[in-house]
């Protein structure tokens, strides 16, 4: 069976993530899938794309170029743009002549090429809704919601990342055409010996933006060493972005620099988490929380804000501490709470680490994916023989 899985952006964020486990999973027995990865083309070449470790497993990569249809503004140039995919389809048809596709499976809601594609392919097409679009990214359809419904409406199925990204989409998506399958991590064996028991080490993951809220972290170190008299934490800021130099200058504003450290994008940051005690998943609108279950896995304390699906992950003083979104105030009182109740902290921590080793499983959502390929997207069981 060849599959083409189109993905939206190059960079190793976690829906690439997601998909290229999805995809190295499915080359296996029983699936025995042939995975055709169709990007964007890439402006800036980067050890980080998707690319690149999609290369490494002998997964065959398509680039061109193809535009989405959700914007955070409706200028003139996204309209353009947009409209370029008319003859952009012709292109990538060109580039994928001489391969069966036999199913296309899009990776993000923002796009609707794949759409296209199985169009003119006439073959079923599976649609990942891996982001909430506007509450996350403040990405909205160019033409209104009218033009998310003429779109979405002949997809063969749906895969929501979570309950709240599947309410989302309610408005424009008939709902029993949408199925709740979490992200799926595959299991690793990290280290939970912390290095320094002189202090409680917190840290972030992330692209370093507003919508994962680095600053809200940066506002609460200051409420805590500033305001209470904190000394025996710190906090490691894992990641790089847009907001990286203000949140520096931030720093150096609070003059709390002692206590922040910035590390950069690092390829596998879990590798750091032996030395970390909590994570910190802060997004206003997290549509899954892949780091959120990462966190648990080390055994760090998770501290969440209550939007998008992190109450769905999380039960709350069981396995992981929730807070207000936004309430910088609220988050050092949780922060707060980890430097004093050592125990009752480890204790929450141990048990977020077994809830996530039986939960979120990347074989379990590959099994289902692929169930679904077959359910939904009338394939022949016999094509894997």
């Amino acid at each position: 069976m060849n599959v083409l899985f189109i993905t939206h952006c190059t960079p190793m964020d976690g829906g690439n993530h997601s998909l290229l486990q999805l995809m190295v999973e499915l080359q296996r027995e029983p699936y025995s899938i042939k995975p055709i990865l169709l990007t964007p083309i890439e402006i800036k070449s980067s050890s980080s794309s998707i690319l690149t470790e999609a290369r490494k497993y002998g997964i065959k990569c398509v680039s061109s170029r193809f535009y989405p249809f959700k914007y955070s503004s409706r200028s003139p140039l996204n309209f353009v743009r947009y409209a370029t995919n008319l003859f952009n389809v012709p292109a990538i048809l060109n580039k994928l002549k001489g391969i069966s596709i036999d199913l296309i499976h899009s990776n993000s809601s923002i796009f609707d090429i794949g759409a296209i594609i199985a169009d003119k392919l006439k073959v079923p097409h599976i649609w990942h809704l891996r982001e909430f679009g506007d509450l996350d990214f403040n990405l909205t359809p160019l033409i209104g919601v009218r033009q998310e419904k003429i779109i979405y409406r002949n997809a063969s199925r749906f895969i929501a990342i979570s309950e709240s990204v599947r309410q989302r989409f309610l408005h424009c998506i008939d709902k029993n055409k949408i199925d709740v399958v979490y992200n799926g991590i595959p299991l690793k064996l990290i280290s939970t010996q912390k290095r320094d028991n002189a202090k409680v080490n917190f840290c972030i993951t992330g692209a370093v933006n507003m919508a994962k809220r680095q600053c809200d972290a940066v506002e609460a170190i200051n409420i805590l060493v500033n305001e209470r008299r904190y000394t025996a934490l710190h906090l490691t800021i894992i990641g790089e972005g847009s907001e990286s130099s203000r949140l520096k200058k931030l720093v150096e504003h609070y003059n709390i620099s002692p206590y922040v450290s910035f590390v950069g994008w690092v390829k596998h940051p879990e590798e750091l988490y032996s030395g970390m005690d909590c994570g910190l998943m802060l997004s206003v609108n997290e549509a899954f929380g892949r780091v959120t279950i990462e966190y648990m896995r080390a055994g760090l304390l998770v501290i969440a804000s209550d939007g998008g699906a992190n109450k769905e992950l999380i039960d709350d003083g069981v396995t992981g501490l929730l807070f207000n979104t936004g309430d910088v105030t609220q988050l050092a009182d949780k922060m707060a709470f980890a430097i004093e109740n050592s125990v009752l902290a480890r204790k929450i921590a141990s048990q977020g680490m077994d809830f996530s080793q039986n939960h979120f499983l990347s074989t379990d959502n590959t099994k289902t994916v692929f169930e679904i390929y077959l359910k939904y997207g009338t394939i022949d069981r016999q094509r894997n023989t």
